[in-house]
């Protein structure tokens, strides 16, 4: 009954009626709803595609080639109209950013709906950043309807008119930065992003670039006028620095050039090899003690200027040689070493340097070398090279495109941090800029904890890429927070062997001073140091131990200085202790370090460990990649206060463990552990590391404890080093047959192994077998320079007839090799003076002259070893050649004057005579004092006194010349 009623109840009229409305409320509402979203997705649509075109069109005006003002312009205004439908985009957005973040599911759109906030974001960011760069760039644009080598110029001096709030630049730049960090990578990866993927990806590096350049831009804005010349033209003398011979301030100074920039554009450069610069100091100046005692260096001389860490001390005494070698006066003096330059070669894809062809941005320090090592010596550089590099990068910089700028502007920010670059300027103001960042250089003087250790190479070894050095300092702190004891721990593991020197490009030498022998000794690849270890100003010194000589103290720059000399072996692992009192008080319970690094090092790794009066211990894993300064909190246990900053790619937590994990198998080796030893050796891979020190043990005269050791690592060895350290060992026992099998098997190991190959080749020749020598000399990539680098040797450690055998070897190869020709001509000619035989010698010009017909030096020769052997006809034949040939050589004429006169052909003899002196200044008292002789044989008496006065003119001392003038009654 009641269902019943409900039933009528509800197909009553009255309930259609309200059922009716209610569903005409309903679709009206939805209605409604659909033409609001509907209005929303097409607002949102449309202010996205505005945005797009506008963006589109403000890259095209940017586009334009070449770019002007007028299209800047248009660029600009395009740019803002993108920006404000952006921020509109965004506006419209706002309310459905949670929904959308969570419409990642979808298909094909989903990553793209849901990062289009973020994307919003940073296009709104972006707006704002087009925004500031329009507004205070916007004088500059003026700069773009000049000719493209005077706009940098032009845009200078318009901003500098109207100086751009860098602030405001730099707060947008950040923003956009943070905002693109939010994107989520898929966003980029997915629907219509897709196809700009790889390019989008791209700010991930351009904006962190982006900003530092600008950071560096906004840093240096004060010195512009200066550093870009726009009052007057700035010269500055820049000091090109080798670190792999490592000095004071970053390098050996190889090479000095002087750049003009006049108006932003550079207007000169001059690029000189720093052998040429050769007046020295004048008597009475400071020279470095060092140099003389270790580098047994005679002269002071411009390459060696940079004694001091100091850069401008060093600079200022760089300019002053530069003075003495009649340099004009400079506006400053820049160091740049050459990991700024592998810096400024990566921002470009490739650079074409003229004459040596395209370098690529991939290229590395090493490729580098093989330009500037010339092919085939091994005592000099091409020098010839860096300045047409320097001048390259020159005019590629003025031509940088706008995204290389970001890079290049990163590229000197990381140079400068690093020390790879120091500036001193003359201008207060201007050097002020540097200083203030630390960029100058300079010694840091503060009133915390201290330390710099700073290496000098005094072994002309060129070897420091094989040198690890590891530092550690150990801190003991008092209740206060003060130090009470440092110890500092230097590590040197020297890593070359000829194996290794394979693998660079660069030449290593090695002329170490022996402190014990008390002389100089020719181990290639030997690291003679002079160290110093700069201390806060009222450090004392406490102990040594390590060194090769005992602690020597100094003061200078306001610190305390405790140096010594250190010789480091290859193969060698060697640790200097130093212990002192820091005598630094601390502040607020606080213990405060600053760590400098060396300018032209990579980054060291560094350990700071310290122990609190507590006995509480704080250890910090870092290296020194910049100068670092550590805060701890003692006063209340061991807090560290500073960020540790990020290690240097190179210093790998793998490659900083390698010194123990090797160390910790030389400990059970050396208690007779074999077996362990070895394990543990191969478990840390770590066997490179334990061949050093074969390397070690035989430099040390420790043979038979190297070959045991290496006979034991050959069966891990992974390619032909353990065998060819095995051919060394043998030789150094002259047992030259199994040093051949060894090199052999080496060989066998490593077939393109060029080291290898020319020692089996060698031995042959110490066996006598000199055509087995050629054969496989003449399959190496290049065995003259090879073989001039041991002839080199040789010749330097005055072994002669070593040297002469390998001069024959370059002669089979190459007859006509000049440096052989004469180094072979000079041997053969000083066995001539001992045996008073010269058919050899006459033997040897006339083959030569066979090659080089009419060369004057060598019929000069010949002439020589002719008359030697008492056949003046055939000597007068070659001279009266020569002097037809070459006829300002004063001692052909000579010579020919005194054949003629031992022939009695006086008239002849002394019109030669009377050739030669008035040729050649150097030699003239002697020419002088001959043709008086020879007057006087003429009884030519007034004429004799005429030849003996201008003697004396010259020497006024001149013995001879007086006896002469009595002998004849003046």
């Amino acid at each position: 009954m009641v269902f019943c009623q409900m039933i009528a109840l509800n197909n009553s009229p009255a309930v259609h009626r309200r059922s009716r409305r209610r569903w005409r409320r309903f679709l009206w509402g939805l209605g409604i709803m659909l033409v609001l979203v509907g209005g929303w997705v097409g607002s949102a649509v449309w202010l996205a595609s505005s945005a797009y075109n506008h963006l589109r069109a403000a890259q095209a005006a940017a586009q334009q080639s070449p770019l002007n003002a007028t299209y800047a312009g248009v660029a600009c205004a395009e740019g803002r109209a993108a920006g404000a439908a952006a921020r509109r985009l965004r506006t419209v957005l706002l309310p459905a950013t949670p929904l959308l973040r969570q419409l990642g599911w979808l298909p094909r759109y989903g990553a793209t709906l849901a990062g289009l906030p973020a994307l919003t974001d940073v296009g709104a960011a972006g707006a704002n950043l087009s925004a500031a760069a329009c507004d205070l760039l916007a004088p500059a644009f003026v700069a773009l309807d000049v000719p493209a080598d005077q706009r940098l110029g032009r845009a200078i001096q318009a901003l500098s008119a109207q100086p751009p709030d860098w602030s405001r630049l730099q707060a947008a730049l950040t923003h956009l930065d943070i905002a693109w960090q939010t994107v989520p990578p898929a966003t980029l990866q997915s629907g219509p992003l897709a196809p700009f993927s790889q390019q989008l990806q791209r700010l991930n590096t351009l904006l962190p670039d982006a900003r530092t350049s600008l950071d560096l831009l906004a840093t240096l804005w004060p010195a512009t006028p200066v550093l870009l010349g726009l009052d007057r033209p700035t010269t500055l003398l820049v000091a090109a620095q080798n670190p792999f011979e490592l000095r004071p301030t970053g390098g050996f100074i190889g090479s000095i050039a002087t750049l003009t920039v006049g108006n932003a554009k550079p207007q000169q450069l001059d690029y000189r090899n720093s052998g040429s610069l050769n007046v020295p100091a004048p008597a009475g100046s400071e020279f470095p003690q060092p140099y003389a005692e270790y580098l047994r260096g005679s002269q002071w001389l411009l390459r060696d200027a940079n004694w001091w860490p100091d850069w401008e001390r060093s600079a200022r005494t760089l300019e002053t040689f530069w003075e003495l070698n009649d340099g004009a006066p400079v506006d400053g003096v820049v160091a740049v070493d050459l990991y700024a330059l592998q810096e400024f070669l990566g921002v470009f894809e490739t650079l074409d340097v003229p004459g040596y062809g395209l370098i690529t941005a991939t290229a590395t320090l090493e490729s580098i070398y093989t330009f500037y090592e010339p092919q085939g010596s091994a005592t000099t550089s091409n020098k010839a090279f860096l300045g047409a590099l320097f001048a390259a990068s020159l005019g590629r910089i003025q031509t940088a495109t706008p995204a290389e700028l970001p890079r290049l502007g990163a590229a000197l920010s990381r140079s400068l941090a690093a020390r790879h670059i120091s500036v001193y300027l003359h201008d207060p103001a201007a050097h002020g800029v540097f200083a203030a960042q630390g960029w100058d250089g300079a010694l840091r003087t503060t009133t915390a904890d201290y330390l710099q250790v700073v290496d000098a190479d005094l072994a002309y070894s060129d070897v420091q890429a094989f040198i690890d050095q590891q530092l550690g300092l150990d801190v003991q702190l008092d209740a206060a927070g003060s130090a009470i004891t440092n110890t500092l721990t230097i590590t040197y593991s020297n890593r070359y062997d000829d194996w290794g020197a394979e693998q660079t490009q660069h030449q290593v030498y090695g002329y170490c001073y022996n402190v014990q022998k008390r002389q100089q000794e020719r181990v290639a690849g030997c690291y003679g140091t002079y160290v110093r270890v700069y201390l806060p100003p009222n450090a004392a010194p406490l102990s040594l131990a390590g060194a090769d000589t005992a602690l020597e103290p100094a003061f200078e720059d306001q610190h305390s200085v405790v140096g010594f000399y250190l010789l480091v072996y290859p193969g060698q692992t060697r640790t200097v202790t130093l212990r002192y009192r820091p005598q630094v008080a601390a502040a607020a319970g606080q213990y405060r370090l600053v760590v400098q690094k060396q300018a032209g090092t990579l980054a060291r790794p560094f350990t700071l460990n310290v122990r609190s009066a507590a006995s509480q211990s704080l250890n910090v894993q870092s290296d020194l990649w910049h100068d670092t300064e550590w805060t701890i909190q003692a006063s209340s246990g061991l807090q560290l206060q500073s960020a540790v900053p990020p290690l240097h790619p190179s210093n790998s937590p793998e490659r900083l463990a390698v010194q123990g994990q090797w160390a910790k198998g030389w400990q059970l080796w050396q208690a007779g552990d074999t077996a362990a030893a070895l394990e543990q050796w191969r478990s840390s891979n770590t066997i490179p590391a334990a061949l050093d020190q074969v390397v070690a043990l035989r430099w040390q005269g420790e043979i038979e404890r190297a070959q045991h050791l290496l006979s034991a690592l050959d069966p891990y060895a992974v390619d032909g080093r353990a065998s060819f350290l095995a051919g060394q060992l043998a030789e150094s026992q002259a047992d030259l047959a199994a040093a051949r099998t060894a090199y052999r098997r080496a060989l066998e190991r490593s077939p393109a192994s060029q080291v290898a190959r020319l020692a089996l080749a060698l031995t042959h020749d110490r066996s006598g077998d000199q055509t087995a020598a050629l054969a496989l000399l003449r399959t190496m990539r290049d065995p003259l320079q090879a073989l001039h680098r041991i002839r080199f040797d040789a010749w330097y450690v005055q072994d002669y007839a070593y040297a002469d055998q390998i001069n024959q070897l370059i002669l089979a190869l190459d007859p006509q090799d000049a440096v052989a020709l004469d180094q072979r001509y000079v041997v053969l000619r000083g066995r001539a003076v001992d045996t008073l035989s010269w058919q050899t010698v006459v033997s040897y010009t006339t083959q030569v002259l066979a090659m080089l017909p009419n060369d004057p030096q060598w019929l000069q020769r010949r002439s020589e070893a002719y008359g030697s052997r008492q056949l003046p006809e055939l000597a007068l034949a070659d001279l009266q050649a020569v002097t037809a040939l070459s006829p300002t050589n004063s001692l052909a004429w000579f010579q020919l004057g005194l054949i003629y006169r031992s022939q009695g052909n006086l008239d002849a003899a002394l019109a030669a005579l009377e050739t030669a002196t008035t040729l050649d200044a150097e030699h003239s008292i002697a020419y002088y004092v001959v043709l008086g002789e020879t007057y006087e044989i003429a009884d030519q008496p007034s004429a004799a006194r005429s030849a003996y006065q201008a003697a004396l003119r010259i020497d006024p001392d001149h013995e001879g010349s007086r006896t002469a003038l009595a002998r004849l009654g003046d």
